[in-house]
């Protein structure tokens, strides 16, 4: 909860007190016990602020606020004015302070060791779960947070966008499709490469060189001030079939449900910048061959960003913030 006035405020479970302590700078959370429904345990949280008959945001595509819940809320509070506001947090979140900004390379950093783990332990006859295990522990050494994890798969089963690790093991001419979330203190970078076992094919080549000529140019268009406009998007050359490809389009995006015509690129805004997606390798490794040696990857975090309540106050009319 953010007040217009005051501190922010967080309803929690009894069990996470301690938690909250040491990861949040919110003090003095209000806490939910058990056989408490979490909703009533919001309600009771506005109502010890005086906030009871308040107006208050609240955010409508948020993915736990459920009809039900929403509903409920509302009986919960029924002399309080709920207006409903979806950018607010999302911009919020869009621009990152010059701590977060070092939070983020640092989580960039952690990304990157994961990869180059990844890309060491690919050898003919091992398992994708071994190169898993290699992954995790590169990342965890590196200073990685949990959660742990990563999207990859080889050979036929590069097709799945999500695919995760199985018993399959890699044989001459896999691909390889990574894709890793460098985690640090709550905000996360993500990793994407494309790997291949032995000599990658003119057609592989090809593709590559496509594009990372195509998000080279969208990345020529990132400038503080640019419009974040489909007309510029259409400017980034493609080749046949290649314009659909999701994981072409998914190189540089604006954060989630931020409207592209109305927003414009900041100096500090939370682009998702992933990188070259050539075919990298290891020089001093027999059997990889790269296409073209990948950025270093810098991304989004999922952050609530300090400046929230500070916000609050240049909106047309005052008002108190719920963040579900």
């Amino acid at each position: 909860m953010l007040p217009a006035e005051g501190e922010p405020k967080l309803v929690i479970r009894f069990v996470e007190a301690e938690t909250c302590a040491e990861i949040s700078w919110i003090e003095n959370p209000i806490l939910q016990y058990d056989g408490e429904n979490p909703l009533e345990a919001t309600a009771r949280a506005i109502h010890s602020l005086g906030l009871g008959d308040g107006r208050i945001g609240i955010q409508h595509d948020s993915w736990f606020l459920t009809l039900e819940r929403h509903a409920a809320l509302r009986e919960a509070l029924p002399e309080a004015t709920f207006v409903g506001e979806s950018d607010i947090v999302d911009r919020l979140r869009a621009v990152k302070s010059p701590r977060e900004l070092d939070v983020l390379r640092d989580a960039g950093r952690i990304a990157d060791a994961g990869m180059q783990a990844a890309i060491d332990a690919v050898e003919m006859g091992v398992s994708e779960r071994e190169i898993a295990a290699e992954i995790a522990v590169g990342m965890i050494c590196a200073g990685g947070d949990a959660p742990i994890g990563a999207v990859f798969c080889s050979g036929p089963r590069t097709v799945q966008m999500h695919g995760a690790w199985a018993d399959r093991k890699v044989e001459r001419g896999d691909l390889f499709y990574f894709e890793l979330s460098g985690i640090r203190h709550n905000h996360w970078t993500r990793n994407l490469r494309t790997d291949v076992v032995g000599e990658p094919t003119d057609e592989q080549r090809r593709i590559a060189d496509a594009m990372i000529a195509a998000q080279d140019a969208a990345i020529a268009l990132l400038r503080p001030g640019t419009p974040a406009r489909a007309d510029n998007r259409r400017r980034v050359p493609t080749e046949g079939n290649l314009r659909q490809s999701h994981r072409l389009r998914h190189r540089a995006q604006l954060p989630p449900f931020l409207s592209g015509d109305e927003v414009r690129y900041h100096a500090a805004l939370g682009l998702r910048h992933r990188g070259r997606h050539g075919v990298p390798h290891n020089p001093q490794r027999q059997g990889h061959r790269r296409l073209r040696h990948p950025h270093r990857d810098r991304g989004r975090a999922r952050v609530h960003h300090p400046a929230a309540k500070e916000a609050l106050r240049h909106t047309d009319e005052p008002m108190n913030w719920l963040v579900v």
